[in-house]
């Protein structure tokens, strides 16, 4: 049995030029088709990986996890400062209650945000989920009531909901 090398060369395409006429030469194909020739030249006119885009999504990607994390070495103190509780041992339920809200709101969140992304785009949503956590982060450093520290977390946590539009940019 032998093999025609124009036919089962793993570079010659299903279908030659005309479409259906499997009998054509190799050289021919070589004109036509895209995936045969220089590797040179399929390198040059391939576009380069934009990574400046890249860089900024991968920071953006970074906000989310950091608005979670940044009050975990200050909480505790804060609520103690602020007179919530006199005892130092109950601390540890206030302040989970106030980190764990933040996760429980982006939960919440994330399908909103993608609907809202898929309406008005990710770049519009990306950017206001970021500058509102911003925002819902200052407020949480300057407030000094219970209740003010819980809202600005749920709202950060839903302006965190963003965080699924960024990481979608990464699966395109």
């Amino acid at each position: 049995m032998t093999v025609d090398n124009t036919i089962d060369n793993e570079r010659t395409p299903l279908f030659g030029p005309s479409g259906h006429d499997r009998s054509t030469s190799s050289s021919s194909l070589t004109a036509c088709s895209p995936v045969i020739g220089n590797i040179d030249e399929q390198r040059s006119l391939s576009k380069p990986l934009p990574w400046r885009a890249l860089i900024s999504v991968w920071l953006l990607a970074a906000v989310q996890p950091i608005g979670f994390e940044l009050i975990f070495p200050f909480v505790n103190q804060m609520i103690v400062e602020n007179g919530i509780v006199q005892d130092p041992e109950r601390v540890g339920f206030y302040s989970g209650v106030i980190e764990s809200l933040f996760a429980l709101m982006s939960f919440v969140a994330i399908m909103p945000c993608s609907i809202a992304s898929d309406r008005f785009g990710r770049k519009p949503i990306v950017l206001l989920g970021t500058v509102g956590l911003a925002i819902s982060m200052i407020f949480f450093g300057v407030s000094k009531t219970y209740g003010a520290m819980i809202a600005t977390r749920c709202i950060g946590g839903m302006l965190g909901g963003t965080y699924a539009c960024v990481s979608g940019n990464f699966a395109l």
